[in-house]
């Protein structure tokens, strides 16, 4: 059986449905807790899980046989199929159609990982940094702009 060393490591970020504040702790740990177990199903190692009201984001060790947009898709159906069996409130949950992903460098990872952990944190206090923060509205077909 062949294997394969891979160092290619991945950022994503998404949002909720018209980026509506429908992420709190409850939900955030479910969310958390099946990004985890399907990264695993499918060879990833999820690094880092955080989000603030209205967002994800996501630190994975990328396996080469995934294809990211088939993995967020993955992603985004399970936690809301799981959220609205658990956790049903109305509106409905929904994701945004779009998504964020950025290539991160390995020696980018630490830092990365300490942002993504203490998301809350940075968006109550104003310490978000840009470049790690996509403009989520502009990546949803679904919305005017």
């Amino acid at each position: 059986m062949s294997s394969t060393w891979r160092r290619h490591f991945v950022h994503l970020v998404w949002g909720t449905f018209e980026r509506l504040a429908t992420l709190d702790a409850a939900r955030e740990d479910l969310v958390a807790r099946m990004i985890a177990l399907r990264a695993r199903r499918r060879g990833c190692e999820l690094l880092a899980f955080g989000a603030s009201d209205d967002h994800v984001h996501v630190l994975l060790s990328l396996h080469p046989s995934q294809d990211v947009a088939a993995l967020v898709r993955w992603f985004k159906s399970a936690t809301t199929i799981e959220i609205e069996r658990i956790d049903a409130r109305h509106p409905p949950f929904r994701w945004q159609a779009g998504y964020g992903v950025l290539s991160v460098d390995p020696h980018e990872t630490a830092g990365l990982r300490e942002y993504i952990d203490n998301q809350r944190d940075h968006h109550a206090n104003g310490t978000t940094i840009p470049s790690w923060e996509p403009q989520l509205e502009s990546l949803d077909p679904t919305r005017r702009h």
